[in-house]
């Protein structure tokens, strides 16, 4: 991955404080996250801050949640897309999250167990997946509202729009289980570095005993990561070209020229998950074999992982809940006082 085994043997036989001679020992298989290790003097620091975007996540996802689900007039595909999102951020705080805050409370610097990897890469899978599909359903609902508003309530109503996240929900669950499939029965055969706190697919494919047997499940992870960026993307991409095109023709109606401002913050977030996802990749990739870059790599992919994770499960209730009148009148009347 982005760092040699033997790199990570010199530098720690180098401390000669022995804190890894359990860890890195020939007989040893499983998955070392990086992460852990390459944070462990900052732990005391991220636990804390961990803790509290994990608690002020879930609070936040679930207010937006229990609003619009009590509240009839909210009940609108835009808000019920808002709902899925949230929804999503819960699934991948409450798989994902638990976890870290596990290993920096316990300090626990031991391989990950390939049955355990295989899980957390599943929820992972699943997660990214849904972002994807969400992000693109949200970018097609803007896309009707703005060019089409006339169109919009026929072409974009709230049976269609369950339909269509329970069909997001339905494959995101099921195309990682495909991947997953060749590894059944197969055992770890060799002590592999992610350069993360996560199981990476590459670090699960490495640790086989035979890289023809995970072939498949190689060659499918590689495929839809693909399609996910490359077809997502475009779908976005081009239903904001056409947003923009509508907008410079200055005849919108009142309702596209309203839900024209909610795009820049659409786009913000969305930009930040893509980038995220392709360092996520580059990074996963990437092997060097030189001590500082190695340690400047493995740091910036430990940040990467840190934002991926946290910073859009914490704001984009806030953003997209927020920023909406009818949604902060709810909120206003839920805690004003009797």
């Amino acid at each position: 991955t982005c760092i040699s085994f033997d790199l990570l043997v010199q530098k720690e036989m180098a401390k000669g404080t022995g804190e890894f001679s359990g860890i890195l020992q020939n007989d040893t298989t499983g998955i070392i996250l990086l992460g852990f290790i390459y944070s462990k003097e900052e732990a005391s620091i991220l636990l804390p801050i961990l803790i509290l975007l994990f608690v002020h996540g879930v609070a936040a996802n679930l207010l937006v949640l229990i609003i619009v689900c009590a509240r009839s007039p909210l009940r609108t595909p835009k808000n019920i897309l808002i709902c899925d999102l949230c929804a999503v951020d819960l699934y991948g705080m409450i798989t994902i999250c638990p976890y870290f805050i596990y290993r920096f409370a316990t300090g626990d610097l031991s391989p990950m167990p390939l049955k355990l990897c295989l899980a957390q890469y599943y929820f992972f899978m699943v997660y990214n997946g849904l972002q994807v599909f969400t992000m693109t359903l949200m970018a097609v609902d803007r896309y009707y509202v703005i060019c089409n508003p006339f169109r919009y309530e026929q072409k974009v109503t709230k049976v269609q729009t369950v339909k269509a996240i329970s069909f997001t929900w339905a494959f995101a669950v099921l195309y990682p289980m495909i991947y997953l499939c060749p590894f059944i029965g197969l055992e770890s055969c060799h002590l592999v570095l992610s350069c993360s706190f996560m199981c990476t697919g590459i670090s699960l494919e490495r640790s086989m005993c035979s890289e023809a047997d995970i072939a498949f499940s190689k060659l499918f992870r590689i495929i839809v990561a693909t399609l996910n960026l490359v077809g997502a993307v475009s779908l976005i991409g081009v239903s904001y070209i056409k947003i923009m095109y509508e907008s410079r023709k200055a005849r919108l109606v009142e309702c596209s020229r309203k839900a024209l401002h909610t795009v820049v913050t659409h786009g913000m977030v969305i930009l930040v998950f893509f980038v995220t996802c392709g360092l996520l990749l580059i990074t996963g990739t990437i092997e060097i074999k030189n001590n500082y870059q190695a340690t400047t790599l493995a740091i910036l992919r430990i940040a990467i992982d840190i934002v991926y994770i946290n910073v859009p499960t914490n704001f984009n209730p806030l953003i997209y809940g927020l920023r909406s009148e009818d949604m902060k009148r709810e909120i206003l009347k839920l805690f004003k006082k009797p």
